[in-house]
């Protein structure tokens, strides 16, 4: 699909897209350790015949991600000005098309972070065909984004959006499979009971 999103987008916007989608990358390595941190608390409380006890287990990690999503909020987007004007060498026509894409890719990873727990809980329960099913769903939605470039004004902005709204729909549907499939109350009154 890269083949196609370069055709569709241009070069000028693809390195555009490359240069400030990387800002996810640096971000991964942080999400995937939140991943299998969270995932790993999940999985031993799944053996816990108390579900108190994993209600307020799961309770305390979507905190600690909804602060952790908070906090990059407040650090990342108050930057965006200064990446994309002076860290960046974009042509001046495009600085405003740059500015939305780092907005976006910043919403991408905080409704990412936000959502994890509701992933890990996939993994802690071995349902990974959850996982596998979701991963080609948003694979085929990435591909046929690719493939609609054409149809669009502002290619560089419509697809970076295009993006963010098939991360959002994956995340989505594992939050309602998980409070489907699982049994999650969400309490805020943690104990040490």
């Amino acid at each position: 699909s890269t083949r196609l999103i370069i055709k569709g987008l241009g070069l000028e916007d693809y390195g555009i897209y490359s240069i400030l989608f990387s800002v996810s990358i640096l971000f991964g390595a942080i999400q995937h350790a939140l991943t299998i941190s969270t995932q790993k608390f999940i999985t031993e409380a799944t053996v816990e015949t108390n579900n108190y006890k994993k209600n307020s287990l799961f309770s305390v990690c979507l905190l600690i991600h909804l602060t952790l999503a908070i906090l990059v909020l407040l650090i990342a987007l108050p930057t965006n000005n200064w990446v994309v004007n002076d860290l960046l060498s974009i042509p001046t026509i495009k600085i405003q098309s740059a500015i939305q894409v780092y907005n976006i890719a910043i919403y991408i990873i905080v409704t990412t972070i936000i959502f994890l727990p509701f992933q890990s809980i996939f993994f802690a329960h071995e349902r990974l065909n959850t996982y596998g099913v979701l991963g080609i769903v948003e694979s085929l939605g990435k591909l046929a984004l690719a493939f609609s470039l054409s149809q669009f004004n502002d290619r560089l902005t419509s697809f970076v959006f295009g993006l963010f709204l098939i991360s959002f729909f994956i995340n989505l549907s594992y939050f309602l499979l998980a409070l489907y499939r699982f049994d999650i109350k969400l309490t805020l009154n943690i104990s040490n009971e």
